[in-house]
Order: structure tokens, then C-alpha cells, then sequence
């Protein structure tokens, strides 16, 4: 199964460099945006994760075509940390805790059941699939990063599978394993 991971375009929070998990905003001035990504124009299956960013992509991608909305691809819920940067955060201890996944103090989702659930929803995906399919998921950074992780035949660190705005990873789905096919 090749698998396309597209990470949605910016929104007013990310170009501040906040921390909008859960937060449903808009795309921020679509129009000056592109997707740099290769991808399939007529995928056999579109998924997209429900909060607005995600699903105005996957309209911007494929105006015309189906997709089916996963409620478990949204992004992790910061809790108290929600809208916050990284420079408002950098010397709050319980915040660091939570980045690093030692304690959840955030009020939010914690990471270890924010990565299981992203996983848990690609394996239900994929698992309804014939292997000979062609899928696009227009998701967050994080659910990419949780699936990445858990399922990359690299199985490199949850932070190493970082994806930019409108860029994508192309995998390849045996079943078993993800195997990215464009580094």
C-alpha cells in the first residue's frame, strides 16, 4: 500500500509558533500557500483528521473527491500549554516534563495515549484496505510523528519524524511496517 502522510497548511497559531493542538483554526491566508508534495492525483482513499486546517487542505488538494473524516488523526490537546510558544514555556518545569513525556501535567492528552491513539486509528485504517491502495491522510505533525515512530522501519526518535507544513512523507504500507520511500 503506498501511503501518503500530507501535514496541513499553515495557520495564523503555526506561524506564530504556537502550539494549537486542539485549537480549530483556519488556514492562514491559503491562497499564498503550496503543497510541496508529490502526490497521487486520484488517491483510491482520502483520510483527513476533523479539525478545520486539516479538512480546508484536503479540500485545497482535492476539491473534487471523497474523503472520509477520522476523528482519531486530530492533533494532541496541549491542555494549559494550548496556544502557548515554546519561548512563553521554555522555563516552565511541568512543561518540560510533558515535551520529554516523563509526567502530564498539562491538563490535555497525554502523549503516550496521543500516540496510541494515532496509531491505533492508521492500523484500522489501513487494516479495511487492499494492500494494492493508494491513500493520502491530511493530518498534523504530530499524528505523523506518532505513526512514524511507532511503525517506521527506521525507528528513529518521535521528534526526528518533524514534517513542515504542506510537505509529505511517502511510505509504503505492508501491513507490518512503514517504510518511507521519499527521504
Amino acid at each position: 500500500m503506498n501511503v501518503y502522510f500530507v501535514r496541513h497548511l499553515k495557520t495564523l497559531g503555526n506561524y506564530e509558533k504556537r502550539y494549537i493542538g486542539s485549537t480549530d483554526q483556519d488556514l492562514f491566508q491559503p491562497a499564498s500557500q503550496s503543497i510541496t508534495a508529490n502526490l497521487p492525483a486520484t488517491p483510491t482513499h482520502i483520510f483527513t483528521s476533523p479539525l478545520k486546517r486539516c479538512l480546508q487542505t484536503t479540500l485545497l488538494l482535492y476539491p473534487n473527491s471523497p474523503y472520509i473524516t477520522v476523528d482519531a488523526l486530530r492533533e494532541i490537546d496541549f491542555g494549559k500549554f494550548e496556544n502557548k510558544t515554546y519561548d512563553e514555556l521554555k522555563h516552565n518545569e511541568n512543561y518540560r516534563n510533558f515535551i520529554a513525556g516523563i509526567d502530564d501535567t498539562s491538563g490535555g492528552e497525554s502523549i503516550a495515549a496521543f500516540k496510541s491513539r494515532c496509531v491505533a486509528a492508521f492500523l484500522k485504517i489501513t487494516a479495511a484496505l487492499p494492500l494494492s491502495s493508494t491513500i493520502v491522510i491530511v493530518c498534523h505533525g504530530g499524528t505523523v510523528m506518532a505513526i512514524m515512530e511507532s511503525l517506521d522501519s527506521a525507528h528513529l526518535n518521535f521528534y526526528d519524524y518533524q514534517l513542515a507544513n504542506g510537505h509529505s512523507i511517502l511510505c509504503s504500507w505492508d501491513g507490518l511496517i512503514l517504510r518511507r520511500t521519499n527521504l
